[in-house]
């Protein structure tokens, strides 16, 4: 990665999670609990602008802590495979700054809408949140987006 990339990352670590970016200290893929909170982040960003997580980074001070050992590429592609519909495209790396590892998961705009695939939900970043998309909301990114990727909502039968 040239030098010009890492200012990059570390001027977005520099500014506050917003709509773009999301820190995460660690990345622990061991629990569906959390895999299932990964594919969250991972579908709100590609359902807004995209954007970019970044491991090994103090929610609150966003100091580098650094990672122990390089992010699990494959572990990473494969759970959010599984976990969203249709799959949503990033790219993980792992890079060194000032001696430390920190992760990368960067999420393109999708091309379609995206859902979590067991919970159903579409999910969006706002500012630094993620939230469940509004049918308003979920209809705007239809149009937007690629048709044959049209998210249904229906009722449950009561």
């Amino acid at each position: 990665m040239s030098s010009s990339e890492i200012e990059d990352i570390l001027q977005l670590i520099n500014n506050r999670e917003n709509k773009d970016v999301d820190f995460k200290l660690k990345l622990d893929l061991s629990r569906d609990r959390l895999r299932n909170r990964l594919a969250e982040d991972v579908v709100s960003f590609a359902n807004a602008e995209g954007g970019t997580i970044i491991v090994g980074v103090e929610d609150e001070t966003r100091h580098i802590i650094g990672i122990l050992t390089p992010l699990d590429h494959d572990q990473i592609v494969q759970s959010i495979t599984d976990l969203t519909e249709p799959p949503v495209d990033l790219s993980v790396d792992t890079i060194e700054i000032n001696g430390m590892l920190v992760g990368l998961i960067k999420i393109p705009r999708g091309k379609a809408v995206h859902c979590h695939r067991t919970e159903r939900r579409v999910l969006i970043r706002r500012d630094g949140i993620k939230s469940t998309a509004t049918p308003a909301e979920i209809a705007q990114l239809s149009e937007e987006r690629d048709y044959s990727s049209r998210v249904y909502l229906f009722e449950p039968d009561t």
